[in-house]
């Protein structure tokens, strides 16, 4: 019995403790010398830590970090000087002043206007990198509407609906977009290859010093009926898979969630809803708290890896549930193995997640006392297990 509750426990740890691992492992080089709250700024003075991490509502850097700047928030802005790297991930993220290393941002509006060393790798629905901004290496752009200006000296990739190109590019240019323009004053010393279903838009006054290489992309159709049907029962497909080996791999645990759901359902309902409410305001005050900080972080990510495991989760461990239920209510005196009532439960999971509000809501609710059902479990097992280890 003692080898099953920690097995659970750790089965359930394992699936989000990965997210929790990036932040102790850079635990010798965090040195955050101020609170964070909903909005945080900097320092007026440089910042003599190796690597320098904020999150919050708004993150304003405006003064000299001497290692490497991790941002999340609403909205970042970095002006000052960055001797090593960002990694900034964002809705509205402007990035100026000089960076020693590489720039690697994720968000809705990008806007660079910087002195940046080595390479850029942006994603985000509008890309804008402005005329004054200088690239010593290659530059990795995805989104929608990409603009580039600006000095780079390496090689520059695009992904993207528009891409609009005034810059000087040392290197090649290798765009997949619906629309390539190349505007007044735009050099490519290198090759240009476009992949899209439009001619590319050159301008007299551009200068393409290799060669032009347009590959006309398909227009993609809308899939057919079969196709679509076809895509439905290859998720299904999938996710048996996934839920078979749950209840070939971790039967224990599915065993225990059964136990959870017959005795305390709404425990788990509540205990879950608590975590979601409650979570973001206990990572608020720790953060707040100068010696929080690091704890404050831990948890943040792994308040967002238990959340994201259980949505993936939901369905195989929702459905061994329903299954079970099924099966005991129709499925006569026999006793089935625990793997078909995965099976079962699963697939009609699945079934009821086809239909748009109704899934959703269940997918909702379900996930919630998936979570809650975990939070019960590690409460339950690990408490126990110290009073066990005693009379042992």
């Amino acid at each position: 019995m003692a080898n099953k509750k920690k097995f659970v426990i750790l089965f359930i740890l394992f699936m989000s403790v990965v997210f929790a691992c990036t932040a102790w492992a850079a635990e010798g080089v965090i040195n955050l010398e101020h609170p964070l709250n909903d909005d945080f700024y900097a320092a007026d003075r440089k910042v003599n830590v190796d690597d320098f991490y904020a999150t919050g509502r708004t993150v304003n850097v405006s003064e000299s970090i001497g290692g490497d700047l991790m941002a999340t928030a609403e909205s970042i802005s970095s002006t000052g000087t960055i001797e090593g790297d960002i990694l900034a991930a964002g809705r509205s993220i402007d990035i100026k002043g000089s960076i020693g290393g590489d720039v690697r941002t994720a968000g809705q509006i990008i806007n660079l206007d910087a002195d940046i060393n080595r390479a850029v790798t942006v994603f985000g629905q509008r890309i804008n990198i402005a005329k004054e901004t200088s690239i010593g290496k290659n530059v990795i752009l995805g989104g929608k509407q990409l603009e580039l200006a600006g000095d780079i000296e390496g090689n520059v990739r695009t992904w993207g609906e528009t891409t609009s190109v005034s810059a000087n590019i040392g290197g090649d240019l290798i765009v997949e977009a619906n629309k390539l323009k190349l505007l007044p004053g735009a050099v490519v010393n290198g090759n240009i290859q476009y992949k899209g279903p439009n001619q590319p838009e050159i301008s007299e006054e551009a200068e393409v010093k290799g060669e032009i290489n347009y590959t006309q992309a398909r227009v993609e159709e809308e899939p057919g009926t079969q196709q679509v049907i076809w895509n439905k029962f290859l998720s299904l497909f999938k996710l048996l898979g996934l839920a078979l080996l749950l209840a070939l791999l971790a039967a224990p645990f599915l065993r225990a969630e059964l136990e959870i759901f017959r005795n305390k359902p709404w425990l788990s309902l509540g205990t879950g809803f608590s975590w979601l409410l409650l979570g973001p305001v206990l990572i608020f005050l720790l953060a707040v708290i100068i010696i929080g900080q690091k704890v404050a972080w831990i948890f943040s990510v792994s308040y967002v890896g238990f959340f994201i495991t259980a949505l993936f989760l939901f369905k195989p461990l929702a459905g061994t549930i329903l299954g079970k239920w099924v099966l005991d209510k129709w499925g006569g005196s026999r006793e089935y193995s625990l793997v078909w009532a995965v099976l079962l439960g699963t697939t009609l999971l699945w079934i009821v997640g086809l239909i748009p509000v109704v899934g959703f809501l269940v997918t909702a609710v379900g996930t919630v006392f998936i979570l809650g059902s975990w939070l019960v479990l590690i409460a339950r097992y690990g408490l126990s297990l110290p009073n066990r280890n005693k009379n042992s």
